[in-house]
């Protein structure tokens, strides 16, 4: 693991390099299939699956970067929280 190494950068450089290209790949993939969307249905149905596959990569990786950082904080949200 590279954090391993007594260092976060490499996490840090890691996970944000995996991140940047999930959201650019998603998205040039939706690009391309909103093009032909309104030509057939089928094309029609690939397009929202792509944007759908974009929107829920892109919404978790931005709900696990600005969410808890922990446990302790889970916690914090009171005894009605279930883990």
């Amino acid at each position: 693991m590279p954090w391993r190494a007594g260092s976060v950068e490499a996490l840090v450089t890691l996970v944000s390099h995996e991140v940047e290209e999930g959201i650019r790949k998603r998205f040039e993939r939706v690009q391309e299939m909103k093009e032909g969307a309104g030509k057939s249905v089928g094309r029609g149905r690939e397009y929202v699956a792509a944007y759908v596959a974009f929107i829920h990569y892109a919404g978790g990786s931005w709900n696990a970067a600005a969410g808890p950082a922990g446990h302790a904080e889970h916690k914090a949200e009171g005894p009605e929280h279930v883990h």
